[in-house]
């Protein structure tokens, strides 16, 4: 009996080898279905119903794309299948009928289909520029069915009718972008972005990105600015105001009406601080600026007074005041704190009221 099992067992064994299952017969690699050195791009295979596999590496309401697991040039095809729906990074075998659809190399008609593993790693996407996927490119064809990523670009229309926007490279070139997947990101001229990656679709000789899913758009948040106004205590003078951030080079000036703005603020934590020559510095702390967030700060108005510029206003404020008052100009211009030309009652004023107070003032 034990003989007659090990004899059984050593047939099945042979009868595998010499009869393989009906998925890997006429089996056909993907690149040998892409491949074609016709200028009109289609596939050698044509007509026929091969056996193919790889990794799906997309999913869409009206298929999946196949493509083998180490990326490049002519190893991805879209299979136009809205029954079987085998997952992203699953290793699929199926048998399907090959066919051109307005110059686009596809499969469909699936006749089976197995899913021999799953969670496996998509291939890395390809790096392509615009001109790759330009219209008569002559490597465009290559790259149809194939996960690729457009570095870093800039939107530059909006196609609402075909559902596709353009962006611009480095190249000074635009690539077409597509929605077929239903993704949320809204696109507007002018968005940069640091990628763009998904599968390559062809329809009469013009190619386009198609992204599987928002995490496919990396937009680049534009760098968040800081806006607001300054004035100074008893005069109409606002221009001149310096405005700087902790930790920034280059500080703002206010215009004539008082405001300023910093911008291009990197995300983080800051301490914000104005002064002006006669006037106490002031300073809020802990600032917060958040990605993509521009903030205004409330008004603030500087208090005068300080004639000497040690941000204390005390007894040398007042006898440098003191001694020029009346002068239309004074001996020494710092006694001006108005800055209207003539150190007068305004400007005894501004030290009489803010005596013994000392900067940085609160904001």
């Amino acid at each position: 009996m034990r003989r007659s099992v090990i004899i059984l067992i050593a047939s099945l064994a042979l009868l595998a080898v010499l009869m393989p299952p009906a998925w890997a017969l006429d089996e056909v690699a993907i690149h040998e279905i892409q491949y074609t050195a016709d200028l009109s791009g289609v596939s050698p295979q044509v007509g026929r119903t091969i056996t193919t596999g790889g990794i799906v590496t997309a999913r869409y309401a009206d298929g999946y794309v196949l493509q083998e697991p180490m990326s490049g040039p002519w190893t991805g095809i879209f299979v136009a299948d809205t029954i079987n729906r085998p997952p992203v990074g699953s290793f699929t075998v199926l048998s399907a009928v090959v066919a051109e659809e307005a110059g686009w190399t596809i499969l469909h008609s699936v006749e089976s289909l197995t899913v021999i593993n799953i969670g496996n790693a998509l291939p890395q996407p390809l790096m392509l520029r615009a001109p790759d996927l330009a219209v008569g490119s002559p490597t465009a064809e290559q790259f149809e069915g194939v996960l690729v990523s457009l570095s870093k670009s800039t939107v530059t229309s909006v196609d609402a009718p075909s559902n596709t926007w353009q962006v611009r490279d480095s190249t000074g070139l635009d690539a077409t972008v597509g929605n077929r997947a239903g993704y949320a990101y809204a696109p507007q001229p002018g968005s940069d972005l640091a990628s763009v990656q998904g599968i390559v679709f062809s329809a009469n000789g013009a190619y386009r990105v198609e992204p599987r899913n928002d995490s496919d758009i990396v937009p680049i948040a534009p760098q968040p600015s800081i806006t607001g106004i300054v004035n100074l205590e008893r005069t109409e003078l606002r221009a001149g105001i310096v405005v700087e951030l902790s930790g920034l080079s280059s500080p703002a000036v206010t215009k004539s009406d008082g405001a300023y703005t910093i911008e291009s603020v990197p995300p983080g934590t800051y301490t914000i601080r104005a002064f002006a020559p006669g006037y106490l510095s002031a300073e809020r702390q802990g600032v917060q600026i958040l990605p993509g967030h521009t903030i205004q700060l409330p008004p603030l108005t500087l208090v005068g007074g300080d004639a000497n510029g040690d941000n204390r206003i005390n007894i040398s404020d007042l006898t440098i005041v003191g001694s020029n008052f009346g002068q239309c100009p004074p001996g020494d211009m710092w006694a001006d704190l108005t800055k209207d030309g003539c150190v007068n009652l305004s400007d005894l004023v501004l030290v009489g009221q803010n005596f013994g107070r000392q900067g940085p003032l609160p904001w």
